[in-house]
């Protein structure tokens, strides 16, 4: 029956963004994330981040505690534009987190990215002695460095930016779709619906004929999947997700599933929103809702995905 089902989707196709395509296989992007998977609590900061880019912040030792650190800064901090803009980036870059472990997590998140040549590293080394309270920019990066006082510096911070493929994927919110395609790959039993490009397969952003809703003839869907005789239908939303943001998905979903079902019957849909913020929305029939903000783990998402092919019709 999976085949089956599958055949009647790739019947429908009509084509892809060959940009997005592209994204898909580009493997800085795939690199990066790897990373989120381990780290979602990131997923926070990316939120802030696409409405104000700002260069990155990682403080080293990664054992910090963040509220003393920036008060320590802010009353340390000298006329210098550059050290004043810093500690004012510093603050802003936490500014919504209210749980000092998700802040440290996202630091190592950052580190590691950093390390694995993903980030883009800016020349300048911030240095910043407690004792004396002394800031020292440079352009040298050693681990063997005494402030002025005599004390070894306490912290020290390395700025980067976020390449501009990956930034292009974050402010247009693709980067989730490509995430719960990775998150997707790792449900057992369950095969993705793609569209063959040059020998390569394309999961995310599909067209298809006939479903569209409104004045939409046809629909674009994220991502579609197939288990047994279940069609799952995947919408991404990067932002604070109202019902009418997705009221043209699930329109849309239902058109393509009563359409296929008469082709076969025994056919199920369910549908899964991943979104940034979508706590605020209602129970929804035959969906599940996994909510960025409040995940603590891919393994959860997963969990959620394998619940949602047990709701009944």
């Amino acid at each position: 029956m999976e085949e089956k089902i599958i055949q009647l989707l790739k019947s429908r196709q009509l084509s892809f963004d060959p940009k997005k395509a592209e994204a898909e296989h580009d493997p800085i992007i795939r690199s990066f994330i790897d990373h989120l998977l381990k780290y979602p609590e990131a997923w926070n900061l990316l939120f802030d981040w696409k409405d104000e880019p700002q260069p990155l912040i990682i403080v080293r030792p990664l054992n910090f505690d963040y509220d003393q650190l920036r008060d320590a800064l802010f009353q340390n901090t000298t006329e210098s534009y550059f050290v004043r803009n810093f500690t004012f980036s510093f603050s802003r870059q936490y500014r919504n987190f209210s749980d000092p472990k998700k802040i440290k997590r996202v630091n190592e998140f950052l580190k590691k990215a950093l390390d694995a040549d993903i980030l883009i590293s800016r020349s300048e080394v911030i240095f910043f002695c407690l004792n004396c309270g002394k800031i020292v920019i440079t352009n040298r990066v050693t681990n063997e460095r005494k402030c002025i006082c005599g004390d070894p510096y306490d912290f020290s911070f390395r700025l980067a930016r976020i390449p501009d493929n990956i930034s292009h994927e974050i402010i247009s919110g693709h980067l989730l779709e490509l995430f719960a395609l990775r998150v997707l790959e790792r449900v057992k039993g369950l095969r993705l619906v793609g569209m063959n490009q040059d020998g390569r397969e394309i999961y995310t952003s599909i067209q298809y004929e006939g479903a569209g809703a409104g004045e939409n003839i046809n629909a674009e869907f994220d991502i579609l999947g197939v288990k047994g005789n279940i069609l799952l239908m995947v919408e991404c939303k990067f932002n604070r997700t109202k019902y009418g943001d997705i009221q043209n998905f699930l329109k849309a979903s239902d058109n393509l599933y009563y359409q296929l079902r008469e082709q076969e019957p025994r056919l199920k849909i369910r549908k899964i929103i991943f979104s940034f913020d979508a706590t605020g929305l209602l129970p929804i029939e035959n969906c599940s809702i996994i909510s960025l903000q409040k995940v603590q783990s891919v393994e959860d998402m997963i969990k959620e995905i394998r619940r949602s092919f047990e709701l009944k019709s």
